[in-house]
């Protein structure tokens, strides 16, 4: 008796369940046509892409509110898309910067969640607002991209990127290993996020 009054239950919190999803999508898809914007696999891909990587944030920093990770994860997304770079590699050096807080300052003047050093709101025109979600996310990433370009490997990039390329030139130049507990850290975490 009890069994069948669970499987009613059940059965009836996944139609109410799915009749609320059902009705958000109507509303959704409503909205959409009114702006004239249909909606296509790509939509349900995007929000299911951001919606996998605010369960990372959340889970690598349980303090983060649902508004920010939502906003960082869409901004992660985007930036991985265009530059064509793994999104978990972008929330871990997030999570090792500035642990998600986007008015993170360090001793040395670096700014946002990617912890931008100040210089290079001089090298780079769209490196001016660090605060801003995308713009720290975008300019950091771009920071990476070039390091690893001359360097030829994210171990290495994630060096210069923490210590500064003279550090990474020095080590290929005495023939060291280029690694720092930095690097190691960074590159554990994206194998950790590549796992959930």
């Amino acid at each position: 008796m009890r069994t069948n009054a669970i499987i009613l239950l059940v059965a009836a919190l996944t139609y109410i369940e799915s009749s609320i999803m059902i009705f958000q999508l109507d509303r959704i898809e409503r909205r959409l046509t009114a702006i004239q914007s249909p909606i296509t696999p790509a939509h349900f891909r995007e929000a299911e892409a951001v919606g996998v990587i605010v369960r990372k944030i959340e889970r690598m920093n349980k303090s983060v509110s649902r508004g920010l990770s939502l906003h960082v994860a869409r901004a992660v997304y985007e930036v991985a898309e265009e530059q064509e770079i793994s999104p978990d590699l972008i929330v871990a050096l997030i999570a090792a910067e500035s642990n998600f807080d986007p008015y993170a300052i360090s001793r040395t003047g670096c700014s946002g969640l990617m912890q931008v050093a100040p210089f290079w709101r001089n090298e780079l025109a769209f490196c001016k607002d660090l605060f801003d979600v995308k713009t720290s996310i975008r300019c950091g990433t771009y920071i990476f991209l070039t390091y690893r370009g001359m360097f030829g490997s994210d171990e290495a990039a994630l060096v210069a990127y923490n210590d500064g390329p003279e550090t990474v030139k020095k080590s290929i130049k005495s023939g060291s290993i280029v690694k720092s507990s930095y690097s190691k850290l960074v590159l554990a975490s994206v194998d950790r996020l590549k796992l959930q």
